[in-house]
């Protein structure tokens, strides 16, 4: 890293050999986006980003996508498994209740507390979590390479990015607690309202403002978190840097250039939210859930919806591993470039 960290790119100005009042040549690893004469200097753009990132994504489409699935696959499927067992009990359990409540006895409680199905969902949770992240290593590499102007095999990615798992694992727990420990001021407080309204001391507010509160007080240290570190994952990649090393890195990197970070992944969260609301209408009209006009009662949906419910949700986590691991790597390239004077070129170089 010492050996080009800080140095200007060949041909830029102020490095050596350019003579004064040169032009800029260009990048090695080509242009970031479309010509743009009027594309202020030291400024990360939003259509910069996207552009870019939508250039790397397409021209490596089915390689970054297959990564993306065989990450996502293995671990969604093991939660929607014991999801559905659950649903199964809870159907169940409402059943009893009603036939409970007709003789005048207590429903069995116990089906709600089904052990195997919440451990069974926590290891699908889990495994998701460090199956994706590894993959967003692998294709960090790839962009990376991408970006300079090479094309690498999808093993020799497979397999540089797995060397940083560690540092990526770590990196990624430590942003989840950080997410986890901001977010509990809001449930703390959502909490105490909705105790308010049950004990009917502040109903009408816990109505009217208890869930929008909690929702905005949730989000709104879940986005600025997200933000601040979105680059610390390809920090850790790329620098071969540790976990503490990585966060602090986002943090300097991302400062000045955070509300267009913010302005891409919202972007990006539209796209995947219009997806999503597509798939759910097209599962529904396999037979969602619904109510059984006779006892009613919940009904489960239909094995066609709950297919065609999983496939829907498996391209979406599919296709959002690789659209955010591709920006935020696109997203810190360029950054580097501006910051540091470190073109695609010399950050590729590190992992070779």
């Amino acid at each position: 890293m010492s050996d080009w960290q800080g140095q200007p790119p060949p041909g830029s100005p102020g490095s050596p050999g350019t003579p004064p009042g040169s032009p800029q040549a260009p990048m090695p690893g080509g242009q970031w986006g479309a010509p743009n004469p009027h594309q202020q200097v030291g400024v990360v753009r939003v259509g910069d980003l996207l552009q870019t990132g939508a250039r790397v994504v397409g021209g490596n489409l089915g390689a970054f996508f297959t990564v993306a699935f065989l990450a996502t696959l293995p671990g969604l499927a093991l939660q929607q498994f014991f999801m559905m067992r659950w649903q199964s009990r809870m159907l169940e359990w409402q059943a009893d209740m009603l036939s409970s409540s007709q003789l005048g006895v207590v429903p069995d409680m116990s089906k709600l507390f089904d052990g195997a199905s919440l451990g069974g969902f926590c290891v699908g949770g889990l495994l998701q979590f460090v199956l994706v992240y590894l993959a967003q290593a692998i294709l960090m590499y790839a962009v990376v390479e991408t970006l300079a102007g090479r094309k690498p095999p999808m093993g020799q990615a497979i397999s540089k990015g797995l060397s940083r798992a560690p540092a990526v694992l770590v990196t990624a727990l430590l942003i989840v607690l950080t997410l986890t420990v901001a977010m509990v001021p809001a449930v703390v407080i959502g909490v105490m309202i909705f105790a308010g309204a049950i004990a009917g001391e502040a109903a009408m507010v816990a109505a009217c403002c208890g869930f929008p509160t909690m929702l905005i007080l949730m989000l709104v240290p879940m986005v600025y978190i997200l933000v601040i570190f979105f680059l610390a994952v390809p920090s850790a990649v790329v620098e071969r840097i540790g976990p503490v090393e990585a966060i602090s890195r986002s943090l300097a990197l991302t400062k000045g250039h955070r509300l267009t970070i913010f302005l891409t992944m919202l972007c990006l969260w539209l796209v995947l939210v219009v997806l999503a609301c597509i798939g759910t209408m097209f599962s529904a009209a396999f037979g969602g859930a619904g109510i059984d006009m006779a006892t009613g009662l919940p009904q489960a949906p239909s094995v066609a919806s709950q297919v065609v419910s999983f496939i829907v949700q498996l391209l979406l986590n599919s296709l959002q591993t690789m659209l955010f691991s591709a920006f935020a790597a696109v997203a810190y390239a360029r950054i580097r470039g501006i910051r540091d004077g470190v073109d695609a070129s010399a950050l590729a170089e590190v992992f070779s």
